[in-house]
């Protein structure tokens, strides 16, 4: 017994797929006070504030524990690494995530001085 399928429509699936890839595009967002340019930093997305948050990574002076916030509404960068107080060693190619439900960026891991395999929390309202 022969069984056929119906392939018209995993084809019609498969070109509607392919079709939306091609219409997207890359724009480069016109920024104002950039922080220098570096290299495996995290970054991620604060919905409460519509910001970026990026911490850390490599500059051409070395490895960094700044904080940085690019307001998306304003495309305006911010320095709001918290001062005083206790805050990561710089470091590198660590991971970083959004914690919703207490409104922080959570970071692990890097290398640095050395590796790192420590836990931090920025608390945001901490941190303007």
């Amino acid at each position: 017994m022969v069984v056929i399928h119906k392939l018209p429509v995993i084809v019609g699936l498969i070109g509607i797929s392919a079709a939306s890839a091609f219409a997207q595009t890359w724009s480069k967002l016109p920024t104002t006070n950039n922080p220098t340019p570096r290299r495996n930093a995290s970054a991620v997305y604060d919905p409460a504030q519509h910001r970026m948050v990026v911490f850390g990574g490599v500059d051409s002076t070395g490895s960094k524990n700044d904080v940085w916030s690019l307001n998306l509404s304003t495309m305006a960068w911010h320095l709001i690494t918290p001062s005083p107080g206790n805050i990561p060693s710089p470091r590198f190619s660590h991971n970083a995530m959004i914690d919703s439900s207490f409104n922080r960026m959570l970071l692990w891991s890097g290398q640095g001085s050395g590796l790192f395999n420590d836990v931090w929390a920025l608390n945001y309202s901490d941190s303007a």
